[in-house]
């Protein structure tokens, strides 16, 4: 504004992302500027779940594993999810670990701080192929592998993983049955593209 009298009531202030507004940061009457936060707002569309894991569940609570939530709060619903991280802490006071699982959230229906149960079925076997370990390469928050394209040259692919036996990780998507990726030397691969990229 130019002077005092360019002052309005109403300036429509528009959020950069889509979502409810979980934290009001200002009150009417205060005096802001373009450093405030005014607002917080959470996209709920897909939410955490936090479950508390007891020693004697550790073999069969992996990474990658599917899992069932419900709530006594939404009688008749249920939400599927899969476990993305596993504390290595134990909690001394209640010998549990944390264990973090990515949840949909149709409707918005799980709110933040609603309690639920967690329920992982063991008796069936998760879908996909399996893979080495040393085959797999992280890049920024993505999980690749280097699949040969012929003639000496390597396709780099994003793969979605789930459970980890031994050394190997299953494989949800991005590779196909009969498909080769490249376990010994992926790193190295990796390390000729990072060089290729930045022009050395």
């Amino acid at each position: 504004m130019k002077d005092a009298s360019d002052v309005r009531s109403d300036v429509p202030v528009h959020s950069p992302a889509s979502g409810v507004i979980t934290a009001r940061n200002i009150n009417p009457g205060q005096v802001v500027t373009h450093m405030d936060s005014l607002f917080s707002v959470t996209d709920l569309s897909a939410v955490w779940v936090i479950a508390q894991i007891y020693e004697k569940d550790f073999p069969v609570m992996r990474i990658g594993a599917k899992v069932t939530i419900t709530s006594t709060s939404l009688p008749g619903r249920t939400f599927h999810g899969t476990i993305s991280y596993i504390d290595p802490k134990i909690a001394p006071e209640t010998r549990t670990a944390q264990a973090r699982i990515e949840v949909a959230n149709p409707g918005q229906a799980l709110k933040i701080g609603t309690f639920a149960d967690v329920l992982l079925n063991t008796s069936q076997q998760q879908q996909g192929l399996t893979i080495p370990k040393s085959a797999i390469q992280s890049i920024g928050t993505d999980q690749m592998v280097f699949v040969p394209a012929g003639e000496g040259r390597f396709q780099l692919r994003k793969v979605i993983t789930g459970e980890e036996s031994g050394d190997r990780v299953r494989v949800l998507s991005g590779v196909s049955a009969g498909e080769q990726v490249v376990t010994e030397g992926s790193f190295f691969l990796r390390a000729e593209m990072a060089r290729r990229s930045s022009g050395q």
